[in-house]
């Protein structure tokens, strides 16, 4: 195995370690929430059960990748630049969404969200785009809200929350 592909390993590795501790803390902070209430799931209950499965996930992938045989050849982990470019811009997107749902809301912030992440992995017709959208932020805020009674954040705007979001 040649010198790159030890460092495309460790590197790898280091991610993983990295994204296990992230996913750790998302496990302690939601354990510090109200983990279920009178209604249901409380605001702890879904950054808990998302952090132990990412925290699974980065475990099955660090055993993959320390297992015997594995990948000689060194593989790198983006074939091209594109699926790094991809990588960034959702990251890009993600951190984006952050202040997006303190200032725009969950529903207006997701829905541009949406709108923006397909487009990053290929074309997708308007129509397919503006139905995820609408269903992953209208939709997905309709039921949180009325079915299980969990609220998602408001805008900060105020001519946005005189316009109902």
């Amino acid at each position: 195995m040649n010198l790159s592909a030890v460092r495309l390993r460790l590197a790898y590795r280091l991610f993983l370690a990295v994204i296990t501790a992230i996913a750790l803390f998302v496990i302690w902070s939601g354990w510090r929430l109200k983990y279920y209430g009178p209604l249901g799931p409380g605001p702890g209950f879904f950054p808990v059960w998302i952090g132990i499965l990412l925290t699974l996930a980065c475990l099955a992938a660090l055993f993959n990748s320390l297992s015997e045989g594995r990948d000689e050849a060194g593989t790198p982990f983006f074939e091209d630049a594109e699926g790094g470019k991809r990588v960034l811009l959702v990251i890009v997107a993600l951190l984006a969404l952050w202040p997006g749902l303190k200032y725009l809301g969950f529903r207006l912030a997701m829905l541009a969200f949406v709108w923006v992440v397909p487009r990053v992995f290929g074309a997708r017709p308007l129509w397919q785009r503006a139905a995820m959208a609408l269903l992953l932020s209208f939709g997905v805020a309709y039921g949180f809200e009325r079915g299980l009674g969990v609220e998602l954040p408001a805008p900060d705007l105020e001519f946005l929350q005189a316009l109902g979001f």
